[in-house]
């Protein structure tokens, strides 16, 4: 969980098939599953790779080694930055 407990991030644990997502953001109010992210690093770091701010209106999703995508976290559909 997040500071304000809005929202949760949950990787399934299995391997993937091609454009399989298996790395998922959810809505904690309501239990939606606002946006999913395919997730191929290690297992246990796949919830972990995603960070919320204090105030949860921006997260941060570590994509590779070196790359991180910024997003408002009312849309997860597209990268702010």
């Amino acid at each position: 969980m997040y500071p304000e407990a809005s929202h949760e991030a949950e990787k399934a644990e299995y391997k993937l098939k091609q454009n399989e997502k298996n790395l998922q953001i959810w809505n904690a109010t309501t239990g939606e599953c606002v946006q999913d992210f395919e997730y191929r690093n290690a297992p246990k770091l796949g919830a972990k790779s995603i960070k919320f701010d204090v105030d949860e209106k921006f997260s941060a999703r570590q994509i590779g080694n070196n790359m991180i995508e910024i997003y408002e976290s009312s849309n997860f559909k597209e990268p702010k930055f």
